[in-house]
C-alpha cells in the first residue's frame, strides 16, 4: 500500500512530516534500542496508545535521508501535559536536537493548547538523553454533587442497554443515582483535547417515565459540566430529540444553552425527529428559561427508498467526475499522490479541525490518513483524470436519515463553480437513497464555504460558539442544513430553522 511522505515542518537542516511513508524504519529503530519484535513493535506503534498516532512526525535530512522520528507518548490530558521521544539513527548535536525540538514543540504548543512538556528523551545509537522538565502538580477536582458517583458498573450499563445504544467510548463516565440506586449515566464522546470540547451524553432510566424529570434536575448537569470545564474542556455540546420532552426539559433547567435546531437530524421512539441543539462554555450565561423548540417528525419508514446505493459515477458536462473509490482501479495511485499534493497546502484546500492530522499520520497496516481518501464516498477528477478533490460523509446521524459531510477542492481548481455543482449532485444522490436532511459545519471565517451553501438552499441552523481551538485560539462554527423536498410542505419549510 503506497504511503506518500508529507512535508510540513521545515528547519535549516531537517524536514519533518507524515510518519507512515517512514514506518518500517521508525519500527527498526524501536527494535533497535528496546529489544522488542517487530510485532511488539506494531503493538506499542498502534494500539497501546503509548505512541499515539496523531502527533508523530518522520524526520529526513534536506538530501532526503531518513535520520529518525519524533512522537508524543504519556499524554495526561485532563493538565495539558505530555512527553516527547525522539529516535534517531545518527548522533545529532545539541543545536540540531534543538532545532527539531523548536518547530514540533512549537507546533504542540499553538495547535494543541499544550501547557507544558514533561520529559524528553533522545535514543541513539544505544546510548538515551534524558531530560526532566518542571512536571504540573495534578489538579484535586472534585465534583460537587452527593448523586454523582464515578464510574459505572457493567450491570448499570447491561440494564441501560435495553433503552439505548451506549458507547463503547465513554469519557469522564458517571452514574447519576437516586435512593441508592442508578437512574442515568452522563458522560463524554467525541473528546478532542486538542480543540478543548465534547459531546455530552445522558442516559436516563425510561422506565421510570414523568419522575425523571423530578429525579435528575438541573443542578446535576451543570455540576458534571462544572467538573468538566476544570479538566480544560472548554465547551461541551448536546444534541436531544426534538420529540423527547422529557429529557428537553431537563436540559432547559440546565445552563445549558439552545443554540439551534436541525431539521430530521435526530431518531427517537422510531421516529426521524429534529435534533436540538445546546451548548455550554465556563463563562455562558443562561440566555432562555424553559424553552421548547419548534420540532418536525416522521415515521422512520416515511424515507424508505427503492434506491440503496449511489451511484459509483457521476460525470458532468464540463469533464469533471465523481468517481467512488470502490470503482477506482488503476485510479488509485493517482488519487492518493493527489490527496498528498493536495495536503502540502492544507490551509489553501481543508481546513484541520485541531490537530493537524494530515502531517503527522495515524499508522495502521490499512491506510494512513493520505491513503484516508480510498475511503470517501466520492473523489473528484478533472477533464484531465487529475486529482481534484473530495466529498465525504463524515458521520451519520438519525440512524442513518441525516449525513454530516465535507467537501475539499484543490486550490489550482477553486473558484470555477465547482463547489456548488458537487454539492448539488452529493445532496440529490443522499437523498434519492432516503436521507432526509444533510448538515455541514463550518467555520465562521470560512466565508467561501458559507456562501456556497447558501447558494445551494442550505440554512443556517445556528452557531456554536467557541467550538474548535485551532493555532492556540477557539473559533466559532455555523451549522447549515439542507432538507430532502420530499419532506418538505408549505407549512414545514421553516420549521426548525428559527434562531
Amino acid at each position: 500500500m503506497l504511503r506518500k511522505y508529507i512535508e510540513k515542518f521545515e528547519t535549516e537542516h531537517f524536514s519533518l512530516g507524515s510518519f507512515d511513508y517512514y514506518r518500517e524504519e521508525s519500527e527498526k529503530l524501536i527494535v533497535a534500542r528496546t529489544g522488542m519484535s517487530k510485532e511488539e513493535v506494531d503493538f506499542y506503534l498502534d494500539r497501546s496508545g503509548k505512541l499515539p498516532g496523531s502527533y508523530r512526525a518522520t524526520i529526513l535530512d534536506k538530501t532526503g535521508n531518513y535520520v529518525g522520528y519524533i512522537a508524543l507518548y504519556d499524554i495526561k490530558d485532563d493538565r495539558g501535559l505530555t512527553s516527547v521521544r525522539m529516535e534517531t539513527n545518527r548522533v545529532l548535536t545539541e543545536e540540531e536536537k534543538k532545532e527539531i525540538n523548536y518547530v514540533y514543540k512549537n507546533w504542540l504548543f499553538n495547535s494543541l493548547d499544550l501547557n507544558a512538556v514533561n520529559e524528553e528523551e533522545h535514543f541513539v545509537s544505544g546510548a538515551r538523553t534524558f531530560y526532566n522538565n518542571a512536571t504540573i502538580p495534578m489538579p484535586n477536582i472534585v465534583i460537587a454533587n452527593e448523586a454523582l458517583e464515578e464510574g459505572v458498573s457493567q450491570e448499570t450499563i447491561d440494564y441501560f442497554k435495553q433503552f439505548h445504544d451506549i458507547p463503547k467510548r465513554l469519557t469522564k463516565a458517571f452514574t447519576i443515582k437516586a435512593s441508592g440506586r442508578a437512574i442515568g449515566i452522563i458522560g463524554l464522546t467525541n473528546f478532542q483535547w486538542p480543540n478543548k470540547r465534547a459531546n455530552l451524553q445522558l442516559f436516563l432510566d425510561e422506565n421510570l417515565g414523568d419522575e425523571i424529570i423530578d429525579a435528575v434536575s438541573g443542578k446535576i448537569i451543570d455540576d458534571y459540566l462544572a467538573y468538566i470545564h476544570k479538566l480544560n474542556v472548554h465547551n461541551v455540546t448536546l444534541t436531544v430529540p426534538g420529540n423527547d420532552k422529557e429529557m428537553i426539559e431537563i436540559i432547559n433547567n440546565s445552563k445549558m444553552n439552545y443554540y439551534g435546531t436541525i431539521p430530521y437530524g435526530a431518531y427517537h421512539n422510531d421516529m426521524v425527529t429534529s435534533g436540538i441543539m445546546y451548548q455550554d462554555t465556563p463563562d455562558m450565561v443562561k440566555q432562555h428559561g424553559i424553552y421548547t423548540p419548534e420540532n418536525v417528525s416522521k415515521p422512520f419508514s416515511f424515507f424508505d427508498t427503492k434506491k440503496k446505493e449511489m451511484d459509483p459515477v457521476i460525470k458532468y458536462n464540463n469533464g469533471y467526475k465523481l468517481i467512488s473509490p470502490k470503482i477506482l482501479g488503476s485510479d488509485i495511485d493517482k488519487a492518493i499522490e493527489g490527496q498528498a499534493r493536495a495536503l502540502q497546502n492544507v490551509d489553501g484546500y481543508a481546513i484541520p479541525l485541531g490537530d493537524y492530522k494530515y502531517i503527522i499520520q495515524i499508522g495502521n497496516e490499512k491506510f494512513g490518513v493520505t491513503n484516508a481518501v480510498l475511503n470517501y464516498d466520492y473523489v473528484l477528477f478533472d477533464e484531465n483524470n487529475e486529482f481534484a478533490g473530495y466529498i465525504n460523509i463524515l458521520r451519520n446521524n438519525a440512524n442513518n436519515k441525516n449525513a454530516e459531510i465535507e467537501l475539499a477542492i484543490t486550490p489550482e481548481v477553486q473558484g470555477r463553480g465547482l463547489g456548488r455543482m458537487i454539492l448539488e449532485s452529493f445532496y440529490n444522490q443522499l437523498f434519492s437513497i432516503g436521507y432526509a436532511s444533510v448538515t455541514s459545519s463550518i467555520f465562521v471565517f470560512n466565508t467561501n464555504s458559507i456562501i456556497l451553501h447558501e447558494h445551494v438552499g442550505c440554512v443556517l441552523n445556528g452557531t456554536r460558539v467557541e467550538s474548535y481551538f485551532i493555532n492556540g485560539r477557539p473559533w466559532d462554527m455555523n451549522i447549515y442544513t439542507k432538507v430532502n423536498s420530499i419532506v418538505l410542505s408549505k407549512e414545514q419549510e421553516t420549521i426548525g430553522f428559527k434562531k
